[in-house]
């Protein structure tokens, strides 16, 4: 693979996240909302618990785009800096539930943003990115 070639293909992200947040904008349609009891909306939470959760969310989100941005300037660290990005901004709603509507777009979208994120990992640790970055 060469460079114009993962410029390419890396590139598809960032319209992937334009789109999410175009949809995120579009409005939820009332019979498609679902509340779950177990997750609390961030207003009814402890001060430190949304600080502490803005902090740590912004912190994976800045690792994100610095790596993404590093993976444009074969900056050798970027793979990783972008890998841990990538994991954080996955496990870290997992880990801490915070309640999130989405509509049927921003789900599909979302769900193909974690899928080319995660190929995009797939070809700089394991396929034929690998070399670029060495």
């Amino acid at each position: 693979m060469n460079y114009s070639t993962f410029v390419l293909f890396i590139s598809a992200l960032p319209i992937l996240v334009i789109l999410d947040y175009i949809a995120g904008a579009l409005p939820l349609h009332p019979d498609k909302m679902r509340f779950d009891a177990v997750k609390l909306h961030l207003s009814q939470r402890s001060p430190a618990f949304v600080g502490a959760y803005s902090i740590v969310s912004s912190l994976f989100v800045l690792l994100f785009i610095g790596g993404f941005i590093g993976l444009y300037f074969l900056i050798p660290i970027a793979p990783i800096v972008f890998a841990i990005g990538c994991i954080g901004k996955f496990l870290h709603p997992l880990l801490i539930p915070v309640e999130n509507e989405k509509s049927v777009y921003e789900r599909f979208i979302s769900d193909f943003q974690i899928f080319l994120e995660g190929a995009i990992l797939a070809i700089l640790f394991l396929g034929p990115a690998r070399p670029l970055f060495v």
